[in-house]
């Protein structure tokens, strides 16, 4: 199994597992645990001290002020390791487009129409951009899509007027220094400005969720937004 180098952050791994994840993010969340063994093992240690902490409150109690911090402390030691039972399939991919995806994606990319079996399609957003929406029950600026980009593309620099996600499948990507390969997650905040590079090897396929809209810096990432935002 890939071992991935970007993992999810506490703050959204905490909200999956207590289901206080919107949809768009819960997707993100679950496609990085299928292809990341580490993640799912902090998954398991946050439901385990998540669930004490509930039955140390008692029916009628408050949880103390510090017991998130206690909680996460609890994340950064000893972790439990998954059995072999429970490793064993934990990452069984479906095949679309010939790329190998997360099993929870499969019913976003399922036709509504159950008697038309042809795959969904990519469809053109920019020059060497093609995307499928994925329908997610989130508020209407919120933009989660399936993003299959041709190598050596670049995103001209830009920003977001909020967070976005990432987390890779297929190829590669190089943002701020970093490299992103598949199971990787990569997370920008609000305002972080930055130009994404494909790997010239091959095409990279990615699960993009925006909670906002792209602004871009340059003249060229401006014609590129009016068609990327369509």
């Amino acid at each position: 199994m890939n071992t991935p180098s970007h993992h999810l952050d506490d703050d959204l791994l905490l909200a999956y597992v207590t289901g206080a994840a919107t949809e768009p993010l819960a997707l993100v969340a679950a496609c990085h645990l299928t292809l990341c063994m580490a993640c799912r093992e902090r998954a398991t240690a946050a439901e385990m001290v998540g669930g004490a902490l509930l039955d140390a409150a008692g029916p009628s109690d408050q949880l103390s002020p510090d017991a998130l911090e206690r909680m996460l402390a609890r994340l950064d030691g000893d972790l439990p390791v998954l059995p072999a039972d429970a490793r064993a399939g934990a990452d069984v991919p479906f095949v679309f487009a010939g790329v190998s995806l997360p099993r929870p994606l499969e019913r976003y990319l399922a036709r509504d129409n159950q008697a038309d079996s042809r795959p969904r399609a990519f469809r053109f957003l920019a020059p060497g951009v093609r995307g499928i929406d994925l329908e997610v029950t989130a508020p209407p600026v919120v933009r989660t899509r399936l993003l299959r980009l041709n190598p050596g593309v670049e995103i001209p620099r830009h920003t977001h007027a909020a967070p976005e996600f990432t987390v890779v499948f297929a190829g590669g990507l190089s943002d701020g220094g970093e490299h992103y390969v598949r199971g990787d997650v990569r997370f920008r905040d609000t305002g972080a400005e930055h130009v994404q590079v494909v790997d010239p090897e091959g095409p990279c396929v990615a699960l993009v969720v925006n909670e906002g809209a792209l602004l871009p810096r340059t003249w060229r990432g401006k014609l590129v937004s009016l068609l990327f935002d369509r």
